[in-house]
């Protein structure tokens, strides 16, 4: 019996899966049993930005039990890397792509960011300026053919980030519209909107500061380039 179940750790910023398996058991000849042993394969969904490859991404692994059964036996965690395969590299990177309903050419090829670098003139406490960001977004995104690249939710993100900046009231007053095909998705917007309300100017320029760190470390997943522009 298995049950998978993905959470998300806000207070840590992790996102945990677990899954719950009765492992089946074996009879000794003095009627005593003995637990068999699970194999446990984790594959990771999605592609990562070639620049993260470097990177040690830390995973772990932990197994619980009830503890009226802690003084009987002890789980034993051992891990080993899935060896690397580049015989059919380019094979099996197409297959992972369309597995997770990817463009092959999102996951191979740098796609063009023509927002950034901003302008060395980009003032982060004027809304305006957040105002001309977001329309240059989302003009770009528009242009994106599949709604499930990974180029089109990071710009969706960017876009939301550059929007609420520049309407740091939305939903409450006045705001600019946007495009409906960019709809009201993505972990900031949506937490954003449950979170509004009316917001005074000692916190509007809080809120931008806290906005242009948050668009600096998103940008960064898909622009490894300086942020802006030096001349």
């Amino acid at each position: 019996m298995n049950d998978s179940k993905p959470l998300l750790n806000a207070t840590r910023n992790l996102v945990v899966n677990t899954s719950t398996t009765v492992p089946s058991s074996q009879l000794h000849v003095n009627h005593d049993a003995a637990l068999q042993p699970v194999l446990v394969a984790i594959y990771f969904s999605g592609i990562v930005p070639k620049h993260l490859l470097d990177i040690n991404i830390p995973i772990q692994i932990s197994v619980t039990m009830s503890e009226e059964y802690a003084s009987l036996m002890e789980p034993v965690v051992e891990t080993v890397s899935w060896p690397e395969d580049t015989s059919d590299s380019a094979d099996s990177d197409e297959e992972m792509c369309q597995e997770n309903d990817i463009e092959y050419e999102d996951c191979h090829q740098d796609v063009l960011i023509p927002f950034l670098p901003l302008s060395r003139n980009f003032d982060r406490s004027n809304p305006a300026d957040w105002s001309i960001l977001a329309n240059s977004i989302q003009d770009w995104l528009l242009h994106i053919e599949s709604t499930t690249s990974q180029y089109w939710s990071w710009g969706r993100d960017a876009f939301w980030l550059a929007f609420i900046a520049a309407n740091p009231g939305f939903p409450n007053g006045r705001w600019a519209l946007w495009d409906a095909r960019v709809p009201l998705e993505g972990q900031f917007i949506e937490q954003w909107l449950s979170e509004s309300k009316a917001l005074d100017t000692a916190v509007i320029a809080d809120t931008l500061n806290f906005i242009w760190a948050e668009f600096c470390k998103h940008a960064a997943l898909f622009y490894t380039y300086p942020l802006v522009s030096a001349s």
